[in-house]
């Protein structure tokens, strides 16, 4: 089987988060996205795309879930394979944080006795922590010490749910490659299927019914239009979005739960915005007037933006 050397940067800080693997040089993009996600130890919580540049344009090589309301430089990836991307293309995991990879392919190739969609050569960095990019940033920038061993609500600062870390500055330690390979062996064919069989079986948006917890999908020129005219929808719409972001933070459902109890679903809405934007902690709310208009807009932004993430 011919393979090609593949690097894979993390554009924030590329010496101290990469990987480096072999993959097949026919391999399709949604097994290279599992493959990257398997590497960078991710929980797969998030959807995944490709971004290639071409002068000042790009393509976006998505999920069939983002195909129902496409950009217009969404396409579908499922069709396409790792020649298709070219020399160099950006991996991007979890479009609400956005997890920002540069990726380098090799022009050579290397054969290898055997059929594995890709072998993990090398890397640094512990590992994505979802839903937690804040936390690394500011870990990786300096601004939380190494040392550090507790976490802190109100500043928004938490260790990885997902990864062993008993202070910040694990992150950094080098990494045993042989558990990593061994662990990333193990999981990947079945994290290929898992992945190929959620995609696969794809029947179109559905959405969450937040009063009763009932699914239902809905017509897209209804949906518009309840997008555009309905604030009762619009609270419903986006409190189900963030209260599934904080799954693992009782204190900020709470929040939320107790701001969708209010009278005025605009004004609720204002109210989780600015929760949201403050690093999603609980703000103080000002009572000065607002643009109602121009908060419903940001709201049907929001709710788009996490519809395609």
């Amino acid at each position: 089987m011919l393979y090609k050397e593949l690097n894979a940067y993390y554009n924030e800080k590329p010496g101290r988060f990469n990987r480096v693997l072999y993959v097949r040089e026919d391999i399709g993009l949604r097994e290279l996205g599992c493959v990257l996600l398997t590497a960078l130890r991710a929980e797969f919580e998030h959807l995944f795309m490709f971004t290639v540049r071409k002068g000042n344009t790009s393509v976006n090589y998505v999920s069939r879930i983002l195909m129902d309301d496409p950009l217009d430089d969404y396409v579908c990836m499922n069709d396409y394979h790792l020649p298709d991307l070219g020399s160099s293309f950006n991996f991007v995991y979890d479009t609400g944080d956005f997890w920002d990879f540069s990726c380098e392919v090799s022009t050579e190739t290397k054969e290898i006795d055997g059929e594995k969609y890709a072998y993990l050569l090398d890397g640094a960095g512990q590992g994505i922590w979802e839903d937690n990019r804040y936390s690394l940033t500011m870990y990786l920038n300096g601004l939380v010490p190494p040392e550090r061993d507790y976490e802190d609500d109100e500043e928004g600062i938490y260790l990885p749910w997902n990864l062993p870390a008993e202070k910040f500055g694990d992150f950094d330690l080098p990494l045993d490659m042989q558990k990593e390979t061994d662990l990333f062996d193990t999981s990947l064919n079945t994290n290929i299927q898992d992945y190929l069989e959620q995609d696969d079986g794809y029947q179109g948006y559905v959405d969450m019914n937040f009063d009763y917890g009932e699914q239902e999908v809905y017509d897209p020129e209804e949906a518009r239009d309840m997008m555009e005219n309905d604030d009762q929808f619009l609270l419903a719409t986006l409190a189900s979005i963030i209260m599934n972001q904080t799954e693992h933070d009782e204190v900020i459902r709470e929040v939320f739960e107790e701001l969708c109890e209010e009278d005025e679903p605009d004004r609720a809405m204002l109210k989780i915005l600015k929760v949201y934007y403050n690093a999603m902690r609980p703000a103080v709310f000002d009572e000065t007037p607002f643009d109602r208009e121009e908060y419903r807009r940001q709201v049907r932004n929001l709710i788009g933006k996490n519809r395609r993430s």
